[in-house]
């Protein structure tokens, strides 16, 4: 079956007045995945799906498939990013059959980047632990049902070598203790009273393309409260140089980094390659952009559901209802 879906979970209309996106059927013949997603959204737009006479409203992130049409409507406009690296603007009042890469015409423009890029960011976030190796070295971090302590980085891959550490406060906790370790025994240890530490300029990186293990410890004056562990694992300087290309890519051909497809695409492009942490921030940012959007909500939410974050994947998800429902 395939994994390509026509809306994908993650992510909701960016927009006021827009509703929650609800996945689709699962396609399942290859030859029927989705030609283009919508990667940027403003008023009212609108898609007939091929089939059908009855038009749905769009939703960011929605895969469209071979003869669907998007239409327009005044004072909107739409982003397509299409399977072969074509962006294509849709200004209002603009209509367009998905039919493969379209000519230009009125109301249409276009640009290109790495089609690469679209199998990454076309890939729904799943839930499922990234966690191997190292991590069954750890000894049990309390009970399942507790949410866990550790916030960032967790369960993801790594632009950076030298990230910032970040986990939630544990009632009755004093002081917090952080150990980052490998297969060659322990890299270095800190104390500190605060939620996160900022990585100590003393220490060395953490060495790429390894699988590192980082541990944290609270403690009170009458000892141990709780451990928790995840694995991490940044990523070659080849693999970095090549992320940090296509990134720079999207935000060039997208608008910059002010725009809300620039921010959605370089996000989803960053999940679909294991890179949770730098896609968090991709969406935080869009979320800061529009405040009272669901989208970012929606997509932040299928961040913290890949990581095991379930409390905040709730919490996130419970926005962008909120939000959805607001005239």
């Amino acid at each position: 079956m395939s994994r390509w879906v026509r809306t994908l979970a993650m992510v909701v209309m960016i927009g006021a007045g827009t509703a929650i996106a609800t996945p689709h059927s699962v396609i399942a013949a290859s030859d029927e995945d989705p030609i283009a997603l919508l990667i940027g959204l403003k008023g009212k737009v609108e898609v007939l799906p091929s089939g059908t006479k009855q038009t749905e409203r769009a939703a960011l992130g929605r895969g469209l498939m071979k003869g669907d049409r998007v239409n327009v409507a005044p004072g909107a406009s739409a982003t397509l990013f299409f399977n072969d690296g074509n962006v294509i603007e849709l200004s209002e009042k603009s209509s367009i059959a998905v039919n493969g890469r379209p000519s230009k015409k009125a109301g249409v423009s276009s640009a290109a980047i790495s089609a690469d890029i679209f199998k990454s960011a076309s890939r729904p976030i799943a839930a499922g632990s990234r966690e191997t190796g190292l991590v069954a070295l750890a000894p049990m971090r309390g009970s399942g049902d507790e949410e866990p302590i550790i916030r960032s980085p967790r369960r993801t891959d790594l632009l950076s070598d030298r990230p910032t550490l970040a986990w939630r406060a544990v009632d009755g906790a004093t002081r917090y203790r952080i150990t980052v370790s490998g297969d060659d025994g322990e890299l270095w240890r800190r104390e500190t009273n605060s939620t996160a530490l900022p990585y100590p300029k003393e220490a060395q990186s953490l060495p790429r393309g390894v699988e590192m293990l980082w541990e944290i410890e609270a403690l009170s004056d009458a000892g141990s409260l709780r451990q928790d562990a995840t694995t991490i694992r940044v990523i070659t300087t080849d693999d970095a140089n090549h992320v940090n290309a296509q990134v720079a890519s999207i935000l060039e051909t997208t608008g910059g980094d002010q725009q809300a497809a620039s921010r959605y695409l370089a996000g989803s492009y960053l999940a679909g390659r294991g890179l949770y942490a730098d896609a968090e921030r991709q969406f935080q940012a869009l979320s800061t952009m529009d405040p009272n959007a669901p989208g970012p909500h929606q997509a932040l939410g299928g961040v913290y559901d890949a990581i095991g974050l379930k409390a905040l994947a709730t919490a996130e998800q419970k926005k962008a209802q909120a939000l959805s429902r607001e005239p």
